[in-house]
């Protein structure tokens, strides 16, 4: 007899379309393509003691910058503004010490396999950039140029408990999020999710799918 795995129930979220003003989302955009060369590749960190940030193409594909330059005060008022709404939604009353952003661009083969950004166990390591923090709420902002020239790149959040190589496939264990243009996507750290694989025939970095990337953090 096979015995499943008790599951536990999909996780929330919060889904917000039109998030920053047009002329704000043209602003961002504009200043990814003419500082494409503070993105390199991506880097992923197993979340333990003894682990380091190194590239791992099986794990992930893509390019990041931590440079935000004159707009990074506008997202952070931005996204500030939203934390007691998120931190309701998600029944967590607590108030982000920190908040941690990151641009990432995809292109062609680019995805992030399935992981949390909350590690546990006994070895964990907290991923926060500032010590003594930890990730609560991790949230996306996606953007892009139009018209549209990728296609994938979808956010998928797993069932609390499901496997995603295994009963996390089953379409009732998942949710999966399009990256619709100037939308912000939040949820709690400890969900695992993934960025499916993008197509992009151009692979042209104006035609990428772009996204920024935020961890509201906390002391626990």
């Amino acid at each position: 007899m096979i015995i499943k795995p008790l599951l536990g129930p999909l996780p929330p979220f919060v889904h917000r379309q039109h998030f920053l003003a047009d002329d704000a989302r043209c602003d961002l955009l504009d200043f990814v393509l003419a500082n494409r060369a503070d993105f390199t590749p991506a880097v992923v960190n197993k979340g333990q003691a003894d682990s380091e940030n190194r590239v791992n193409v099986d794990k992930r594909i893509a390019l990041t910058s931590r440079v935000l330059g004159p707009l990074e005060s506008m997202l952070r008022d931005r996204l500030g503004s939203v934390m007691a709404d998120l931190a309701a939604r998600f029944r967590n009353d607590f108030t982000a010490d920190s908040l941690e952003l990151e641009l990432a661009a995809h292109g062609d083969g680019a995805f992030f396999a399935a992981h949390t950004d909350l590690p546990v166990g006994l070895k964990r390591k907290a991923l926060s950039d500032e010590p003594g923090q930890d990730r609560v709420v991790s949230a996306v902002y996606y953007f892009h140029g139009t018209p549209k020239r990728f296609s994938g790149g979808n956010l998928r959040l797993y069932r609390f408990g499901a496997d995603p190589a295994g009963e996390g496939q089953e379409v009732a264990n998942h949710l999966t999020i399009e990256p619709i243009n100037n939308s912000l996507v939040a949820f709690p750290s400890s969900v695992s999710h993934e960025v499916t694989r993008v197509a992009c025939p151009s692979n042209r970095f104006e035609d990428f799918r772009f996204a920024l990337n935020c961890w509201y953090c906390a002391v626990h």
